[in-house]
């Protein structure tokens, strides 16, 4: 494979091409083509067959595409030669090329080059080369509704964050005249992207045609009423007031203060260090339209990401924007028309679009290149999800108890399960918030880690009871939870947001069936349960249980460590959660 790292280029930034030591290789066209690409967009990882299938059929592969897939594999090794680099792996296949050797990694290397260049000439250069790279709309003449509808749009925000960045420079330390022209056609392709008008405004009046660049503010102004039915932004509005003031000193846009929303960190966090290290590897990845953290009630999903969010914000100069999602909580689950005015608030000012579809483009349109965090919190399932995605060159992490399996399988998300902490973990957290009065009675505290079932907010609301009642000893909390029909109403208490409180949150995510079985199982001594087994404590069929047992562990009420054997929590054996 080494010899043909170096003699294999492929490019998707247009048409898709593919040379050998320099010279073109005719390349099939239809799902083979498309089979190129969909791996040439993650060359050197193992793309699985199920990945492949959704982006050749749509989402809707046939019953063999598995076998139809390996046919065009072998077609496209033959077309490439004895030296294939499409290399099989466990249930997939890879590129076995340096990524540099695809011109879209190359663009991206170049681009965060530039970024990290302090000379602005330097980095307007290498925004030049990594942009010379595009030959058209990427991937254009490779077939595929759900490439063109998902993948290319993200390409294409890369491509226009480099672009803006580039003019910026341009108009700062070069003839602003000379761009009048190229914005001017990027104005006309993207109508709803108001740092495309802004940027034109700024070099007629750096031409000295102000009254051009004054015309061109009313027309930026009538499009997004009619379109949109919103008014230009806060920088456009400062960019037309510069002009109205006669000033012919150069326009340079306020510094805005980012929105900075997450909420506090929770007091003495705990481990997770494989889960904040999983989140800093999918930053760093930075393909996927968003990351999921699902885990049970309690289990501490808002809390890591508040924490990593917290470590790492200072790498979005645009701004972290976080909204809680509610959708297990005691309220009604916030519509995302409701959510999209949360999120737009802090960095649009103006009249909102009623229209959902017009909120998300204006969404899209605000966050464009400034690289924000988006913390979407405690969402109820994909649906309302999708429409609070800002697009590429922003990151977004969802928390959710619900698997969110459409918007991984479809969507392209990547999924990080949160279990429970490890018993160690669980014990320090139990040292740290019970202070002097865990130091020595280490046996017991370990005991009450393990009664709380290692879950982060049980051990918080036990600390919480054992505060109120500091002459009662540990030990005596321990013998409350020994008794597993009493477990989980030892951990409740006079707040709303005790264990038991929380955990009927997930009922209304699962039909009336399901959540009748979750109630006889908790009655159960057996801590796992299959199809058949439910199916004989309900009286209905295998098929339907299977069913109800998965709607279960959609929403983490049951864990399912593998396929068809199911998991009750041990506070939960023995115990009926209130509706």
């Amino acid at each position: 494979m080494g010899d043909s790292v170096c003699r294999f280029r492929i490019k998707i930034l247009g048409a898709c091409e593919m040379e050998r030591d320099g010279v073109p290789i005719p390349l099939p066209g239809g799902k083979q083509l498309a089979l190129l690409a969909v791996l040439a967009l993650s060359p050197r990882r193992l793309v699985p067959i199920e990945e492949i299938a959704d982006r050749l059929w749509d989402e809707a592969p046939p019953a063999a595409a598995a076998t139809t897939i390996r046919g065009y594999v072998r077609r496209l090794r033959r077309a490439l030669g004895a030296d294939s680099v499409i290399e099989s792996g466990h249930h997939g296949y890879r590129l076995g090329i340096a990524a540099g050797a695809v011109d879209l990694h190359r663009f991206d290397e170049l681009t965060a080059a530039a970024e990290t260049e302090g000379e602005p000439a330097a980095e307007a250069g290498l925004l030049r080369e990594a942009l010379a790279l595009w030959r058209g709309p990427a991937l254009s003449d490779v077939p595929g509704d759900l490439l063109h509808r998902e993948v290319v749009p993200a390409l294409r925000e890369r491509y226009l964050r480099a672009l803006h960045r580039r003019i910026d420079l341009d108009l700062e330390h070069g003839d602003p005249a000379a761009l009048v022209a190229e914005l001017r056609m990027l104005v006309d392709e993207n109508p709803l992207r108001e740092r495309c008008w802004a940027q034109w405004i700024r070099a007629l009046h750096g031409a000295g045609r102000r009254a051009e660049a004054l015309a061109g503010f009313e027309e930026c102004r009538v499009v997004l009423a009619d379109r949109l039915g919103v008014d230009p932004c806060a920088a456009l509005r400062e960019l037309h007031q510069h002009l109205l003031e006669d000033d012919h000193q150069p326009f340079t846009p306020a510094v805005a203060v980012p929105p900075r929303q997450l909420p506090p960190e929770v007091s003495c966090f705990t481990g997770r260090q494989a889960h904040l290290a999983a989140l800093d590897a999918a930053l760093a990845a930075g393909e996927a339209p968003g990351v999921v953290v699902d885990g049970a009630a309690g289990v501490g999903k808002t809390a890591l990401v508040v924490r990593w969010a917290h470590r790492v914000r200072e790498s979005f100069p645009g701004g972290v924007l976080y909204v809680d999602l509610r959708g297990y909580s005691p309220h009604e689950p916030l519509d995302p028309v409701e959510a999209l005015e949360v999120l737009l608030s802090p960095v649009c000012h103006g009249r909102l679009p009623r229209e959902p579809e017009a909120r998300t483009a204006l969404l899209r349109s605000t966050l464009a290149g400034r690289r924000v965090l988006v913390v979407l919190d405690n969402a109820r399932d994909a649906e309302q999800v999708r429409p609070l995605l800002p697009g590429a060159g922003n990151h977004v992490v969802i928390t959710s108890r619900n698997q969110l399996r459409g918007l991984v399988a479809r969507d392209g998300a990547r999924r990080i399960r949160l279990g429970r902490l490890s018993g160690a973990e669980s014990a320090e957290l139990l040292r740290r918030l019970l202070g002097e009065r865990a130091a020595g009675a280490p046996g017991v505290v370990a005991e009450l880690a393990d009664r709380c079932a290692r879950l982060p907010l049980a051990l918080r609301v036990l600390a919480e009871r054992a505060d109120r009642y500091p002459q009662l000893p540990l030990a005596a909390f321990a013998a409350e939870l020994r008794d597993e029909r009493t477990a989980l109403a030892a951990l409740g208490g006079e707040s709303a947001i005790d264990l038991p409180t929380v955990l009927s949150w997930s009922y209304p995510a699962v039909p009336p069936e399901a959540a009748r079985l979750f109630r006889l199982l908790g009655r159960q001594p057996e801590r796992t349960v299959d199809a058949r087994a439910a199916a004989a404590l309900m009286r209905i069929s295998g098929a339907e249980a299977g069913r109800l047992l998965d709607s279960l562990a959609e929403v983490n009420l049951l864990g399912q460590p593998i396929p068809h054997r199911f998991e009750i929590d041990r506070l939960l054996r023995g115990n009926t959660v209130t509706t």
